[in-house]
């Protein structure tokens, strides 16, 4: 009944029950299922995503016990489940499609939803329970949305292979006088972090080109035209092949986080395998 009103108060009027002995059963069922069953906002109760699937068990005519506790450890084990994903444009297209495959292998009958969308936007949209997990540069921000996991993400020179830094094993920002930038815009976390790092190396850039668009950024460099500082990941671009990704020295580097929901305790987060680390 909780399920189908998303009120405790007019689930016991249907069940003829008082509203504490609706919430005993619910805490009782979470307790047994060990998993959260619904997400509490301003005195409604929304339903999790295991609840749901445990409710489409529940609602088959002839299902016994046993199945619906199967169902329960299915999802407690990552058997099971549809997971939201949001991410920033670079990341979603980048660096995430190698990480779902690998999730998908492992856990392959829980479905995925991939959205791409500005950082601030990554934020909010985790914050209103719209998704699950959120991939984006660090820092935090907002107060309900905490940090999964984190790891560094090297930044990296990128020439097309016909430009005379391409064989170069690595590049300093004196190396780049004179040569003409593309860039991330203004505001965002990249471009401070790149404008940083040439400020402490006193060395002024030719910015002719700016976009948020990593794939705009690369095909721009790929013609020839320009360079740009991106995260190492943009190596697994689509004509990478034609570009050439040298370290910078110094390093630069950036982090990038893995954000939830404050208090979320979706099992389905907890996998090793959706930790971008390992392919970066």
């Amino acid at each position: 009944m909780v399920m189908e009103t998303g009120s405790v108060t007019q689930a016991g009027k249907l069940l003829y029950i008082s509203q504490p002995a609706v919430s005993r059963l619910i805490a009782d069922l979470e307790e047994h299922v060990n998993f959260q069953l619904f997400d509490r906002r301003k005195k409604r109760l929304i339903p999790t995503v295991e609840a749901k699937l445990l409710y489409d068990e529940v609602e088959k005519a002839f299902i016994g016990l046993s199945s619906i506790e199967d169902t329960a450890q299915s999802i407690l084990e990552l058997k099971r489940g549809h997971l939201r994903l949001i991410a920033m444009p670079g990341i979603a297209i980048l660096l995430l499609p190698q990480v779902i495959k690998d999730f998908s292998q492992q856990y392959p009958d829980i479905t995925i939803e991939l959205e791409s969308r500005t950082r601030l936007q990554v934020m909010e949209w985790i914050s209103s329970h719209q998704y699950d997990l959120g991939f984006a540069n660090l820092p935090l921000e907002g107060s309900d949305v905490e940090l999964h996991s984190s790891f560094p993400m090297e930044m990296v020179c990128v020439v097309s292979k016909t430009h005379s830094l391409a064989t170069r094993c690595t590049i300093t920002a004196s190396d780049l006088k004179d040569e003409i930038f593309i860039s991330y815009p203004r505001g965002t976390h990249i471009r401070f972090a790149v404008d940083q790092a040439f400020e402490n190396s006193i060395i002024n850039r030719q910015i002719k080109v700016e976009t948020r668009s990593s794939e705009e950024i690369l095909n721009l460099v790929s013609t020839g035209f320009g360079i740009v500082v991106v995260p190492r990941f943009a190596n697994k671009s689509l004509g990478s092949e034609i570009l050439s990704f040298i370290p910078l020295i110094p390093p630069v580097m950036m982090q990038l986080g893995v954000f939830l929901q404050v208090n979320k305790t979706c099992q389905l987060h907890q996998s090793a395998s959706l930790n971008p680390s390992a392919i970066t």
